[in-house]
């Protein structure tokens, strides 16, 4: 590893390098195995002046590895510095520029390069005080199928019942699997007392009972009022002073952690379901950097210097010569590498050189007399040496120096990993789900703003799995003042709406229950009928007629396809297969593809929004199923659309909230193995996915570890 070990708590050096990795992942778990489903790795280079001189011609040379692939961007630089590199990224180095062709050989020369890693180079032409340069790195190829750290947390009994009040034991297992040591803190946050969780409205409900105890690796302790758990050095939450250290592949447990509660399904709907046991955040640093890039020998120079020579008849014709190198800085420890000198006949230093006037010494040539240290304030001299000459010789010195590597008057790197995207940064894991066997069912919201203060909403619900879904309800609310226009609520397909309390057949307003919740104008709940898979359709936003869009679905055997669909009047879509084959389809007919292949399916195209060919609208096909009870056809996906309007003060966080509940499927009444995944995006969307293998999304590998029933 070609990074270098811990060097200060608090870094500080006039100029300082801080290299930062983070590290970011997503885990599917179903309560017993954990699957990778994606991480990435993330780098920050931040060059700081913090000093009260210049400095200039600033050489950061960038150890990578070479089994992974990188892209850059330059993120920060002054008003007025040149940022330029070796690495050939238009994003790094302004688009249309050149990279950097030739580094000088003695910055090349400094660097000591291990095998598997090459070097590249970032250069600043200067930095004022106070200023700083950040670069980023993305490293896009080449990472392990998995993150490096993995926190497992395991719980017994695995249910509870409700209304009954209960003892939960908690065992927290944390591995480091970085090859380097690291940092840790952790706490376990459970959900407050008279909230909407799922849990007796009471004092104290839930609460911690028994901090538990630690292997070797810190301590635990509670909060004053037993809500959080606190895995520090000394069971107290405080700053990174107070962490524990796990060693590079070594395990750190704590167990026999006790939470006791009732819990009331009541606060949630009433029907089975999993509610939340709490929030657990981890905090870790490592002082190496996960990916072994690393920051090589900085080279840099400070404003504040004088450079002069001696010369001296000794008698006739023998002349001395000597070379002064003078520090005025009052900060920055210089290092020379080169030194020089040499007479001239003339006014040219590189012609008439004088017979026997020139000396010279490199590092690399004279490692025993060089580098030399100059201390701020300090003086060096190179000479005296004698030549010969008849005449009266120009003297000319010359001098290679850079700003030391020191923390206290020079520069210095710091390398560190964590998690997160700052720098003491944590991971969050807030879960709740609906786990049933087989099916994957996700919610989607989109809100699309009209003139007049109306908003369009579009929630559709689709299987992602490989098994038909049970019956399902989902819900949408309403934020106080607006109200929603039933007679625009649409349902489509409409036959997969299990209860129509709206009116009865396919005209709008299409809903299942209308309620009155606190601090919303309505609520609505539309109960489905089991959903099919894995064949899925899509629901597609189109701006205007003829746009084309790529959209992907999937067929009967779970293989994916990918379409292009345009609509090209109110009530037609044209469809371009992945065999190049085009048809065109009405609305409400249905289509198979792949026919005669194991893959072969129907879809149905549900709706072709007739808005579409004036301010846009959307394009539903559905995948049809069969549900045996029933001897039903059922469809995947499925879609609600309908407008509010109102004025005020518009609470999105209310209009945004989707819930699905799935009934029927566990036989118990309250769960602790939560696994709840909600990604929110810049555009008004928010996606809420429940699965038969529980989802996870978290900035560190979590594993739930099903208890003893």
């Amino acid at each position: 590893m070609v990074s270098p070990a811990r060097i200060s708590a608090n870094p500080d050096a006039p100029l300082s390098i801080y290299h930062s990795e983070y590290v970011n992942a997503t885990i599917e778990v179903d309560g017993e195995h954990a699957r990778c489903v994606s991480w990435n790795l993330t780098g920050n280079l931040t060059v700081a002046n913090l000093a009260s001189e210049t400095v200039s011609d600033v050489w950061i040379p960038i150890l990578l590895n070479d089994s992974l692939s990188y892209d850059w961007e330059l993120v920060e630089a002054p008003t007025g510095v040149g940022v330029n590199s070796t690495i050939n990224d238009p994003d790094l180095i302004g688009p249309g520029n050149s990279p950097i062709q030739s580094v000088p050989q003695d910055v090349v020369d400094k660097q000591s390069v291990p095998a598997g890693f090459h070097a590249e180079y970032v250069h600043i032409t200067e930095l004022r005080p106070g200023e700083r340069v950040v670069v980023r790195y993305f490293v896009t190829s080449g990472l392990p199928d998995c993150p490096p750290i993995s926190v497992v947390e395991d719980y017994e009994p695995y249910k509870i019942v409700d209304g009954q009040p209960s003892e939960v034991n908690l065992t927290i297992m944390v591995t480091n699997g970085m090859p380097f040591e690291a940092d840790f803190r952790i706490r376990k946050v459970l959900p407050p007392d008279n909230g909407d969780e799922g849990w007796l409205d009471q004092p104290g409900n839930p609460v911690f009972t028994e901090p538990g105890s630690v292997e070797g690796n810190g301590a635990s302790g509670l909060s004053p009022d037993g809500k959080e758990l606190y895995w520090t050095g000394d069971g107290a939450w405080s700053d990174w002073s107070n962490n524990f250290t796990i060693s590079p592949g070594r395990t750190a447990n704590l167990t026999d952690s006790v939470v006791s509660g009732t819990p009331d399904l009541s606060e949630v709907g009433g029907t089975t379901q999993k509610i939340t046991l709490g929030t657990l955040f981890v905090w870790f640093r490592g002082f190496e950097t996960l990916s072994g890039t690393a920051v090589g020998y900085v080279f840099s120079i400070g404003d504040r210097f004088e450079v002069g020579v001696r010369k001296e008849r000794v008698s006739g014709s023998t002349w001395r010569e000597a070379a002064v190198f003078n520090s005025t800085t009052g900060v920055f420890t210089y290092e020379i590498y080169r030194e020089e000198i040499n007479a001239t006949e003339g006014l040219d230093p590189s012609t008439d050189l004088i017979p026997g006037s020139r000396k010279w010494a490199s590092e690399s040539e004279n490692s025993t007399i060089l580098p030399v240290s100059i201390s701020p304030g300090g003086s060096h001299t190179f000479g005296p040496y004698e030549f010969g000459y008849g005449g009266v010789p120009k003297v000319w010195g010359r001098f290679g120096f850079r700003i030391a590597k020191d923390e206290t008057s020079g520069w210095q790197a710091y390398n560190v990993t964590e998690n997160g995207a700052g720098a003491d940064s944590r991971f969050a894991v807030i879960e709740k789900i609906w786990v049933v066997s087989g099916y994957l069912i996700k919610a989607r919201k989109e809100v699309r703003s009209r003139t007049g203060g109306e908003f369009c909403i579009l929630v559709e619900m689709e299987n992602l799995g490989d098994s038909t879904s049970p019956y399902v309800e989902f819900y949408d609310l309403v934020p106080e003042g607006f109200s929603a226009e039933e007679g625009t609520m649409t349902f489509r397909p409409y036959e997969m709406l299990s209860e129509d309390a709206g009116g009865g057949g396919p005209v709008p307003p299409d809903f299942s229950l209308k309620t009155s919740p606190g601090s919303y104008s309505a609520g609505y709940v539309w109960r489905a009928y089991p959903v099919p898979a894995p064949a899925r359709g899509f629901a597609q936003w189109y701006s205007s007629l003829s746009e084309l869009r790529s959209v992907d679905v999937r067929y009967s055997d779970g293989s994916a396809g990918s379409w292009d669909v345009a609509p090209t009047d109110v009530d037609t879509i044209q469809i371009t297969f992945e065999n190049g084959t085009t048809v065109s389809v009405d609305e409400g007919e249905e289509f198979r593809v792949n026919v005669g292949m194991p893959s072969e399916t129907t879809f149905n195209v549900t709706w072709v929004q007739d808005s579409i060919a004036t301010e846009g609208g959307y394009v539903v096909v559905a995948a049809k199923g069969f549900y045996e009870n029933m001897q039903a056809d059922v469809y995947n996906p499925v879609v609600v659309w309908y407008c509010v309007q109102g004025s005020g003060d518009y609470r999105s966080s209310g209009l945004f909230v989707v819930g699905v509940d799935p009934r029927n499927t566990m036989e118990a009444t309250a769960v602790f193995s939560p696994a709840f995944s909600v990604s929110l995006s810049p555009a008004p969307t928010v996606e809420v996915a429940m699965a038969g293998s529980s989802i996870l999304l978290a900035l560190l590998a979590v594993a739930r570890r099903r208890g003893r029933r």
